[in-house]
């Protein structure tokens, strides 16, 4: 089979436009998804900024400083009254865990576990509590808009 020369160039060139044309259109595409996250980056810029202006870093920091020295102040208030008084019993409810065997049909323990200790005692949560006020305080620092 024999095809005329113009018939391949035509083909060739029309493969050859298409593929320009096509890298062209996706090149516009990007352009535009670039343009369209600059104005969604430079929106949000904006609402940063302008909610750095209405918030008040002083009180924000007065009121993370009275948070963390309430529980400073309460647990020494604590151990204070602990120290005085040795002969405070504390009684600690923990929940155990119930166990069992054969997917269930065999079980023991669980209820609750009363622990008693004298003097300072501290519950589970402070760490938790104490690394809430923490995150809380740092999280607030960090997403101050860069001035």
């Amino acid at each position: 089979m024999d095809f005329p020369i113009e018939i391949l160039a035509g083909v060739g060139t029309g493969l050859a436009g298409f593929f320009f044309k096509s890298q062209t259109n996706a090149m516009d595409n990007i352009k535009q998804l670039a343009e369209l996250e600059m104005k969604k980056q430079m929106t949000a810029d904006q609402l940063a900024t302008s909610a750095g202006k209405r918030s008040n870093p002083k009180a924000r920091k007065v009121l993370a400083y009275m948070i963390v020295g309430t529980f400073i102040v309460g647990l020494l208030v604590w151990a204070i009254i602990g120290i005085w008084q040795p002969d405070t019993v504390v009684s600690l409810v923990n929940s155990a865990p119930q166990k069992s065997f054969l997917w269930g049909l065999i079980k023991w323990g669980g209820g609750d576990v009363v622990t008693e200790a004298r003097g300072f005692v501290l519950p589970p949560w402070t760490g938790w509590v104490i690394s809430i006020v923490v995150g809380f305080f740092f999280g607030t620092g960090a997403a101050k808009p860069a001035r």
